[in-house]
């Protein structure tokens, strides 16, 4: 809490720019009422409305079950196990881990980071630069072709999840795989300007396939815009390392190679 604490007054912290964020919010307090079993809704609606009567009551009862089943991802069914330790509901406000978390998340099973948040995009670049004030870039050519192209990607979460099915739409991982094999193998062989030119033609044509597919598919699509960064030295932070260290971890990787910035493009 303190580390944030600090982050945010250099940082200059703001809820600027989190329309987005707070829109999920929002469809997730809301999937979150929808889901509560009936003796909580009457609950709910007694505090929040309590001068409504018992006639109104059951209209909104009525209301709110029209509405769980017009939700294609609120479950149905009441019994949701949550009294039971070893079942649980996903609930996504409980997704959104802080800078810490993240970096120890991504480097403890491999992974990237990858964000929507301006403000974690800003403490990601901090932590690159407290790093190293000259740090460059690996890879600059397939960062500049990520940042120039417009990503396609489909508005609603069941189109996707449809899509994720068909092989041919994972296009995007073996990019980043091919990637990731490239740099863990720079400081053994050092850059090699033909092995970086082909990692930007194999991006392009993978993204033309993926814009070609889901055209295909004739679904409602939005636009993105991905910044990504691939510092030298990766990214690191010091009181990550140390909580890996107390958590007695042997296999993670030392420093993140990779991040992602997504942005939303208007229109």
């Amino acid at each position: 809490m303190y580390l944030a604490e600090e982050r945010s007054k250099l940082l200059q912290v703001s809820s600027e720019n989190s329309s987005d964020f707070e829109m999920l919010a929002k469809a997730e307090l809301r999937k979150h009422h929808l889901q509560l079993d009936e003796n909580s809704k009457r609950a709910w609606i007694s505090k929040s409305l309590p001068k409504t009567d018992h006639e109104e009551t059951e209209r909104i009862l009525d209301q709110l079950q029209i509405m769980r089943e017009q939700d294609p991802l609120t479950v149905l069914h009441t019994d949701l196990g949550v009294e039971d330790n070893n079942e649980g509901q996903l609930s996504m406000f409980k997704l959104v881990p802080n800078f810490e978390m993240s970096v120890f998340i991504a480097k403890a099973t491999g992974a990237a980071i990858v964000t929507d948040d301006h403000n974690r995009w800003k403490e990601i670049l901090y932590a690159i630069s407290n790093a190293s004030i000259l740090q460059t870039q690996n890879v600059q050519a397939l960062s500049n072709a990520i940042s120039a192209t417009p990503f396609t990607l489909p508005a609603d979460i069941s189109d996707i999840l449809e899509l994720n099915l068909d092989s041919s739409c994972r296009v995007y991982p073996a990019v980043f795989r091919k990637t990731l094999k490239y740099l863990q193998s720079l400081h053994k062989q050092g850059a090699k300007p033909n092995a970086e030119a082909h990692l930007q033609s194999f991006f392009k044509r993978a993204d033309q396939r993926f814009k070609k597919r889901i055209e295909k598919a004739a679904v409602p699509v939005t636009k993105i815009q991905v910044t990504s960064t691939f510092p030298r030295d990766g990214i690191y932070d010091s009181s990550v390392s140390r909580l890996l260290l107390m958590s007695s971890s042997e296999h993670h990787q030392k420093k993140i190679p990779l991040a992602l910035f997504l942005r939303k493009l208007s229109g």
